[in-house]
């Protein structure tokens, strides 16, 4: 949706994520920006939502979403489902 923004002239469009990128782009590596290189996937990794100061759960609940939190200690029965948040800005 970034690049669409961004194609379609917005080109201060920005995407962020939830969450960490390190379990969705390298699980099974160090991650490169903490040792002091570049991030080796710079062009797809995104801030998260949180390391801005968003709240990304208070901002989907008064959108009327059904969120439910989910932690590490969490049943898979305890909740009716899992979602995963994202944001685009387009100015």
């Amino acid at each position: 949706m970034e690049a669409q923004a961004f194609y379609a002239g917005y080109y201060l469009a920005l995407g962020f994520a939830d969450g960490p990128c390190k379990p969705r782009y390298c699980p099974d590596r160090e991650c490169s920006v903490l040792t002091g290189k570049g991030c080796r996937m710079g062009l797809r990794a995104r801030y998260s939502m949180e390391a801005w100061g968003m709240d990304a759960f208070l901002m989907a609940t008064r959108s009327g979403w059904d969120i439910y939190p989910v932690g590490t200690s969490t049943r898979s029965v305890d909740v009716p489902y899992e979602v995963t948040l994202g944001l685009v800005m387009i100015c």
